[in-house]
């Protein structure tokens, strides 16, 4: 798993910044949380959701360019383009 996507939520950056909570906890949450989105995206995938749909929802809590680079990983940037194109058409 070489892309980590970054998780949008900055309340943890934040404690570590008013010094609550120490940077290195934060980083190894930020990892899991990661690990964690990017294998529940490729099971999406690999149940045949639509790569658009998974996109939209996982948007919502993460970074939209690293979870479109996440989907293009999995699918193919062309699969994607394609995806993208005929769903800006209708």
């Amino acid at each position: 798993m070489a892309i980590f996507i970054k998780y949008k939520l900055v309340s943890l950056r934040e404690m570590v910044t008013d010094g609550y909570i120490r940077l290195h906890p934060v980083q190894l949450a930020e990892k899991e949380i990661s690990n964690i989105a990017e294998k529940l995206i490729k099971s999406l995938l690999d149940d045949k959701y639509d790569p658009i749909k998974i996109i939209e929802i996982f948007s919502k809590e993460f970074d939209k360019s690293q979870v479109r680079e996440i989907v293009a990983f999995y699918i193919g940037i062309e699969n994607l383009e394609l995806l993208e194109e005929s769903e800006n058409e209708t």
